[in-house]
This record gives structure tokens, sequence and C-alpha cells, in this order.
């Protein structure tokens, strides 16, 4: 299991059932393998089931001793891949809204997906949290920031300020606060400052940083708005290890010369 999780030739909806399955052995042992995996791993879904199968382990030996340097280069990054989502999801809405050419059923698509992947690497942030302080109920802390009562909001927001400390505390704090995105892309500064400016520059970061699905709509929306100027960018793909996203890309660089030739024979 070990071996496979890492091998990229295994398919990856395969390897993603693997950390749970490794999380069913001893907790020592398994959280050594996951604690691997999750040092090195780029797909989100392996590493968010990693952290699933962690928190199994450390709730089997609550003194389990799990490497902090990775927790924290993890929450880093999970932090600036959460607010780089919203600031992508934000571009794409507000694209839309400047040319309605490109309000399209694959462009509202993407908009959810980038929503459901943001708060999909929130829920990272929190995991990552818990393993880190282990003597805190993290889990009952994320319900009560994101619950519908206001008073249960309010207790869970002290408890998390109490809990951390800055400059962390301001960014975990940005993304359950009741506040606007662009206040809480401000609140971001330390974790991230990548903002985008642009349509096409925040398709084409949603292409580099994106998974097969992701990948897949962008591919779709280009094929609906014109997939000019992204050449560069498909032909990069099309070397990509996911043969779904290197599929994608070749037929759209074959739609592109097909177009072209059509262009120059007319």
């Amino acid at each position: 299991l070990d071996r496979a999780l890492g091998d990229p030739n295994v398919d990856a909806e395969i390897r993603r059932h693997m950390p749970k399955t490794i999380g069913m052995f001893p907790p020592r042992p398994a959280a050594a393998v996951l604690m691997r995996h999750l040092a090195v791993t780029s797909d989100e879904r392996i590493a968010h089931r990693v952290l699933r199968a962690l928190g199994r382990c450390r709730s089997a030996e609550s003194t389990l001793p799990l490497d902090r340097a990775i927790l924290e280069r993890r929450l880093r990054e999970t932090l600036e891949e959460t607010f780089r989502l919203l600031d992508r999801r934000l571009m794409v809405e507000r694209g839309a809204h400047e040319d309605r050419r490109r309000a399209t059923p694959s462009q509202e698509l993407l908009v959810d997906l980038l929503r459901h992947r943001y708060a999909l690497a929130t829920e990272r942030v929190f995991r990552l949290i818990g393993l880190l302080y282990p003597g805190e109920d993290v889990r009952t802390l994320y319900r009560g920031v994101h619950d519908v009562s206001r008073k249960v909001r309010d207790s869970g927001r002290g408890l998390l300020e109490h809990l951390l400390d800055a400059p962390l505390r301001g960014a975990v704090m940005a993304l359950v606060d009741d506040i606007t995105d662009e206040e809480r892309l401000a609140a971001a500064r330390g974790y991230y400052a990548g903002r985008v400016s642009g349509y096409a520059k925040a398709l084409r970061d949603v292409m580099v940083h994106g998974d097969t699905g992701t990948v897949s709509l962008v591919a779709y929306h280009l094929d609906e708005i014109g997939a000019g100027g992204f050449e560069p960018d498909l032909v990069r793909l099309r070397g990509s290890a996911d043969p779904a996203v290197a599929g994608i890309a070749e037929r759209l660089l074959a739609q592109r010369a097909v177009s072209e030739d059509a262009m120059h024979g007319a």
C-alpha cells in the first residue's frame, strides 16, 4: 500500500482510497507511512484523505508523535491554496460580469467547483490544526464556527482566537469571520500575496493548479469561448502524467489546428 500510494502509474481513483486502508493498521506504523505521503503529495484529494486517516490514528493513540515541521509546512501551503482558490473564484465570477459571453454553463460549474474546493481546503486547514493541537477538540470547533447560530459561531471563533498565535490566527480567522471575500484576501498577508488580474490569467492559473475535474471544466469553457492564446498552456498540459488531462489538452489542440486550417483554406 505504501508503494502503490506513491506510484503515479497506479490509477488515481484507486490511490485515493489507500489512506483509509493504511489507517486501519496499528497507529504508529500507519502514521509513519501517512506522514511520508503527506510531506510529498501534490494531489489535494489524497492529502485530504491522508489527513482524515491521520486523525483516526491520533484518536486511537492520543500521544501519537507526528512531525510538526511537516504539519506546519503543509498548513502554510494549504492556507496559501485556500486563499488562491478564493481569489481565482472571485476573478472568474468578475470576468463573467465584465463580458456576458463568458457567462456560460461551464463557467457557472467552474465557479461552483472552485467554491467546493475552497470549502475542502478550509476543512484541511482545520484538520492540520487538529493534528498540531491534539489536546483541542478541533472537530467541534470547526463545526461551531460554521454553525447557523451566531451565538455558537461567536463562541467557536473566540476559542479559535485563544488557541492560535499570530500570524496564523489572523489568516485562519479570515476564513471563518463574517467579512467580505475581499477582506479575507486582505487578511491573508504572509500566507498569500499572488493576486491575479485578468480573466485569462485566472483561467490559466486554475489550469496550472487544478485537478483533472477542474482542468476538464476550464478546457470545456475554452471550447465555448475560444482557446486563443492558451496554446502554450495546452502544449504543456499535453505532457501531463494524468492521462485524462493530457487527452483533454490533445483534443483542444487538435480542434485549434482544424479551425486554423479551415480559416487558411477559406
